[in-house]
């Protein structure tokens, strides 16, 4: 008998599941983040990650500019 656990939904995604999650390439991301027009990344060591729940958030809002998203935060 297999039990079934749960798995959690990650909290951190990377740059290549952040990505597909706006439906752009990873270097249209980049440039987005790079502009300040998307969430900053947060690094764990030499990892560069997004929270999952603020890009959530952040396409919920309607995807504003960093200087209006920080405002509204």
């Amino acid at each position: 008998m297999t039990s079934h656990v749960p798995t959690a939904a990650p909290s951190v995604v990377d740059i290549k599941s952040a990505s597909n999650k706006l439906g752009v390439s990873c270097r249209s991301w980049r440039r987005l983040v790079d502009a300040g027009l998307a969430p900053q990344p947060v690094r764990l060591g030499r990892r560069v990650l997004w929270r999952v729940d603020e890009l959530d958030a952040w396409l919920e809002a309607g995807c504003p500019s960093m200087e209006t998203w920080e405002v509204q935060q």
